[in-house]
């Protein structure tokens, strides 16, 4: 196997936005949190398989974002069902409608907060169930991408013996 000359390596940092590509590849952006490592060989087999392993990190962050998003919604709900909760059965709830304050019944309000908080669980599930999937195919792309490297370097040797 001949091994071509490295391309470009992409290291993302913590806490940084880089954007980088390679002249007849698209640029791919990174943001904060992702931590990628990758050499870019001037083969379009092993380019491949690290695009692909991008996109796929990429889609698991915006998995784990949209999650945590949506662990912040259960948290708001669930506090504003212990507070409905401390209201007696005549008390007096408003909720806003645009600039609006509008009265509510107690009870209505009780079940419009646990149907939100039963979807929002039920998006949670969905969300958790995408993030474990992701993160398979996350794995079997580390695996490849290193048998890759080793197959690299092992060429690599190989070529500095000859000379």
């Amino acid at each position: 196997m001949e091994v071509t000359q490295v391309a470009m390596v992409v290291t993302i940092q913590y806490m940084e936005h880089w954007k980088v590509g390679i002249d007849k590849y698209p640029a791919y952006e990174y943001w904060p949190g992702s931590i990628v490592s990758y050499m870019f060989l001037n083969s379009d087999h092993r380019t491949l398989k690290g695009e692909r392993f991008i996109r796929v990190h990429m889609e698991y962050h915006k998995a784990l974002t949209q999650r945590q998003q949506l662990d912040g919604q259960l948290n708001e709900n669930t506090a504003v069902k212990q507070e409905l909760d401390l209201l007696k059965s005549g008390g007096e709830v408003y909720k806003l409608i645009g600039p609006v304050l509008v009265k509510q019944d107690l009870e209505e309000a009780k079940q419009n907060v646990t149907k939100r908080m039963d979807y929002i669980r039920s998006e949670l599930k969905r969300t958790d169930d995408l993030l474990s999937g992701l993160d398979k195919k996350q794995d079997a792309h580390r695996e490849s991408i290193s048998k890759l490297q080793q197959q690299y370097q092992q060429a690599q040797v190989k070529a500095s013996m000859k000379t």
